[in-house]
């Protein structure tokens, strides 16, 4: 899906560099002819929802498997964090991790799917309930996870688990 993208990306690049004056325009139109920025910027849309979407598959999965792992890369260098039976606050990601560990230790996650996933605006997020063992005896919480672009990645920046 990525080298396709690039190829559309390419051709329209090219496109528009071999007609870049507003001469070169179909017969009836007026204005100028719109930038190799603009262009990209509406190409922009797909990709960056695919790369939300996949941030939020491996928080899914690292959550579903009640493992840090798979997730403590895309936690942000703060996070804020409100996760039942901790204190909640601003934590480093290395403090939101080890937080997000305790979680599951006490609590062995059994099933978790986002249920509703936000890609559209500026700060996407989304939500779903975790069931999981606790003692024995079956738990139901709701989790929200928000993210925040940093550089050039998107990052999780809030994590909620009530």
């Amino acid at each position: 899906m990525l080298g396709v993208m690039r190829r559309q990306t390419a051709i329209l690049m090219s496109a528009l560099l071999l007609s870049g004056t507003a001469a070169s325009q179909p017969p009836g139109r007026t204005g100028p002819v719109p930038s190799v920025r603009a262009v990209m910027q509406h190409a922009q849309p797909n990709a960056r929802i695919a790369a939300i979407r996949a941030l939020f598959d491996r928080v899914q999965r690292s959550m579903t498997s009640g493992s840090v792992d798979g997730m403590s890369a895309d936690l942000a260098p703060f996070v804020d964090v409100n996760i039942v039976g901790e204190e909640p606050g601003r934590y480093s990601a290395n403090q939101a991790a080890s937080i997000l560990g305790r979680f599951y230790l006490a609590r062995k996650p059994i099933a978790f799917s986002f249920t509703s996933i936000v890609d559209t605006l500026s700060l996407p997020y989304a939500t779903g309930p975790i069931s999981s063992i606790r003692r024995g005896n079956r738990e139901t919480a709701q989790v929200y996870v928000s993210l925040r672009r940093i550089g050039s990645r998107w990052r999780i920046a809030q994590l909620n688990i009530y």
